[in-house]
């Protein structure tokens, strides 16, 4: 309260809201009074509010739109127990003002590292969502790489079954002489970028061999018409060189060489050829990699808003997926050791 007296113009801006004086910019999809928490969900894309609402349950979400007040936002997160959930791109001056002084807890939401499973013709979006920070940012720490340096799998048997049985329904991609050169997601750095990328494209193959994909950026990298293109460009090329591009993390678990010049939470465990020393823990396998980011720390919705597991015959997106005999042969040990209740592997949070 001493907050809203000491400033008299958000005390009147938070009462023109309180009394329905202005519209308010604040939306409720569902009521859920059971929930265990209450969230604030800023910055997530309209389009995406059934998904991402559907794939946290646990949450009293309430929607922020793009061009809410500071004031507003600041009124919604005062009761207690209320964490704002700031999705990748919303607006960082209006969060600073709402919660300046403010005793509230700030989480990073996002699509998932892998932003998106297939299954026949089905597709799941994924979410994620990190207590520490933006996993986009390099050299930032954050929940992600905290659980890829630090959780033991040892034991898990289950769990690395289902990543597994993930990457084995996935069908082998096809495969080229080509390099295909990555530009970073975010439009201000690219010229910097440019010129290390080609560098390092230079020592792999000749500049005829190069195809260079600069359609995906920070708010559209995770679009599924962006992940198609890329993959459809990643079929043609045997190797892959990026700064942090997100998208490259895909062809790590397609298995290609994948050339960093950054350092994005999942170089340095010995999947990536990386041109600066980026220091980790320990190695880490694709099963382990996809056991950790599918399963454990991102949620997937598919397109009638329900909650999948990636348990349940999901595989990687782009690609016609193997016909099942195939499937059944290359992996009768993984479906002997496939858990029989599908909710225990998924979503261990």
């Amino acid at each position: 309260m001493r907050a809203w007296l000491r400033n008299p113009r958000l005390f009147w801006n938070s009462f023109q809201y309180i009394s329905g004086l202005r519209i308010s910019r604040l939306v409720r999809l569902t009521r859920r009074p059971d929930a265990t928490y209450r969230a604030i969900a800023f910055g997530v894309p309209e389009e995406h509010w059934d998904a991402f609402e559907a794939a946290y349950p646990e949450y009293e979400m309430i929607f922020a739109r793009p061009d809410i007040m500071a004031s507003e936002l600041r009124l919604a997160l005062a009761p207690k127990n209320t964490v704002l959930l700031a999705f990748d791109g919303a607006p960082q001056r209006t969060i600073q003002v709402a919660t300046h002084m403010f005793d509230v807890l700030v989480f990073h939401a996002s699509f998932a590292p892998v932003p998106m499973l297939e299954r026949g013709e089905d597709s799941a979006r994924g979410f994620m969502i990190d207590t520490m920070g933006d996993w986009l940012k390099a050299r930032r720490q954050t929940e992600v790489s905290i659980f890829l340096d630090n959780l033991d799998l040892s034991g898990r048997d289950r769990l690395l079954a289902a990543s597994r049985h993930l990457l084995e329904a996935t069908a082998p991609m096809p495969t080229g002489e080509g390099c295909l050169i990555l530009q970073s997601v975010s439009t201000s750095v690219r010229a910097n970028d440019e010129s290390a990328l080609r560098t390092l494209a230079a020592d792999i193959a000749p500049p005829e061999a190069w195809v260079i994909f600069d359609g995906a950026t920070q708010n559209s990298w995770s679009a599924p018409d962006v992940v198609l293109d890329y993959l459809s460009k990643l079929a043609g090329c045997n190797t892959v060189v990026a700064v942090d591009n997100p998208l490259a993390l895909l062809a790590v678990l397609y298995g290609r060489r994948v050339v960093v010049s950054g350092r994005p939470f999942w170089a340095g465990f010995g999947l990536t050829s990386d041109a600066n020393i980026v220091k980790r823990r320990r190695d880490l396998s694709q099963q382990e990699m996809v056991a950790i980011l599918v399963f454990i720390l991102s949620r997937y919705v598919d397109e009638g808003n329900r909650l999948i597991d990636p348990a349940d015959d999901w595989a990687l997106p782009g690609f016609v997926r193997l016909p099942h005999d195939a499937t059944t042969a290359r992996s009768d040990q993984v479906d002997s050791a496939r858990p029989d209740d599908a909710g225990t592997v998924g979503h261990e949070r």
